[in-house]
């Protein structure tokens, strides 16, 4: 058995120097949605004595379908305990994002410490994986009188062009953050008078900033103007991490879609399943029970797009358009975040990439051979020590960097992908005009709850 790093105070008679244990090996499985995280992570030769749960979706409380959280039925066929799932409040007192991944990193770690070595971390959230592997990181706030005012930012980020319709391309984000960073640093701008280099550094932290993502571009907007301000360690980007956890010693792989466009059609396709679970119902119950549309976890995809649609302004009802759009909106949305996730990870050398086969019409027989093949590879490679794990990763015909070869080459054909219909519509499934009925009653009940 694998014991964690202890130091043994010695006693007052003896001498002896302090003694330290082989770190504790910890597997990590993360990926892009819809490649199997989970189903692997149950499934490994040595099954696991407990899953943490590595999701910023699934750590909220209440949610169900938008958060693909584990059902109570496929825990009970797993007999393996799932922790950190549901840990937090829909309205937590802290709304800020890093205070819920503070959160998970503290209670990851005391589980990690009082439970046995044979722990599995499981999860898509990047954020929270990186803080294991690297330590969390020891940003300062802000004080009262180096805060600017939300207004300030508002307009700034109108004036650089965003609207309320969605940037469509990657290209069109790059242009708008770098407009950005000019009105901010023009005369009278909050950051008047920087340097060039600054400007660079605020390009590439705007730039890095998902797509449409409004709250987490005007977080980054104001941390960054604060940063400025302090003129903090002379850098305002120093990358500032409270000392790494010593405790652990993290084998973190990461799942990749052997097929970039055949994972999009199952993205698109789990998007559909999930409208068709219900997710249109939960959300407009928990807009009306819970106060949904204001609590942080709003912003989460799926989430997000469909209180929009439960709240857009031009309702009528029967308006199929609509319905249309906003699920045209919520498929891209996943697909983008799939993506980032991909690009998030080819930039870590750390990580193993391992290959998973994941297609829409797979029968059971060919999901346990996909699965099991990463299995293999993982059940391999979790317990090797430091030396053999780095030889793997750096093997030019290894598995891990012919995969990450392979998904940076895809990349260029995916600018072609184009969605399609999948379960809505088809026989034995609802179909949209059923949908949209349905959501139009939501649409009305929630006016209702609001004109009370």
């Amino acid at each position: 058995m694998l014991l964690r790093t202890i130091s043994f105070r010695p006693l007052l008679t003896h001498s002896r120097p302090f003694t330290t244990l082989p770190a504790q090996k910890v597997t990590l499985i993360t990926g892009p949605t819809s490649v199997g995280k989970t189903a692997v992570s149950v499934s490994l030769t040595n099954p696991p004595s407990l899953i943490i749960s590595a999701d910023s979706v699934q750590i909220y409380e209440k949610l169900s379908i938008g958060a693909n959280k584990p059902t109570e039925s496929e825990l009970k066929t797993w007999n393996i305990p799932h922790k950190l799932i549901g840990l937090m409040p829909l309205h937590p007192i802290d709304t800020l994002e890093t205070s819920t991944a503070a959160s998970w990193y503290t209670s990851t770690l005391n589980l990690l410490k009082t439970s046995s070595p044979n722990t599995v971390i499981c999860g898509g959230s990047s954020m929270y994986i990186d803080w294991l592997l690297n330590g969390m990181p020891n940003a300062p706030g802000w004080s009262n009188s180096e805060k600017v005012e939300d207004v300030e930012i508002d307009n700034a980020i109108k004036d650089a062009g965003f609207t309320r319709i969605e940037f469509t391309s990657d290209l069109e984000w790059i242009s708008f953050t770098s407009r950005l960073v000019e009105v901010l640093t023009r005369e009278g701008g909050v950051l008047e008078g920087v340097e060039e280099g600054v400007k660079v550094e605020l390009k590439g932290k705007f730039n890095g900033v998902t797509k449409n993502d409004l709250y987490r571009l005007k977080r980054a907007v104001q941390i960054s103007v604060s940063h400025v301000k302090e003129k903090r360690r002379g850098a305002i980007f120093e990358n500032r991490r409270k000392e790494r956890e010593e405790l652990f010693e993290f084998r973190p792989f990461f799942l990749c879609p052997e097929e970039r466009r055949e994972h999009f059609h199952l993205i698109d396709e789990r998007c559909e399943k999930m409208i068709l679970r219900g997710l249109i119902d939960e959300v407009g119950n928990l807009m009306i029970e819970d106060d949904l549309a204001n609590a942080p976890v709003a912003r989460a995809i799926g989430y997000r797009q469909t209180i929009d649609y439960l709240t857009r302004g031009d309702f009528v009802r029967g308006d199929l358009k609509a319905f249309e759009e906003y699920l045209k909106r919520f498929k891209a949305a996943t697909r983008q975040y799939a993506k980032q996730q991909m690009q998030w990870w080819r930039r870590n050398e750390d990580v193993m990439f391992v290959p998973v086969d994941v297609r829409r019409g797979m029968n059971s027989d060919e999901v346990e051979e996909s699965l099991g093949a990463a299995v293999k590879v993982i059940d391999s490679l979790r317990e090797v020590e430091a030396e053999e794990w780095k030889r793997e990763l750096e093997d030019e015909i290894g598995v891990n960097r012919i995969t990450r070869a392979k998904n940076l080459e895809q990349g260029n054909g995916m600018r072609t992908f184009q969605s399609g219909s999948y379960d809505i519509g088809r026989e034995g499934f609802s179909s949209v005009e059923e949908i949209v009925e349905k959501s139009d009653d939501w649409v009305e009940k929630i006016r209702m709850n609001g004109d009370r």
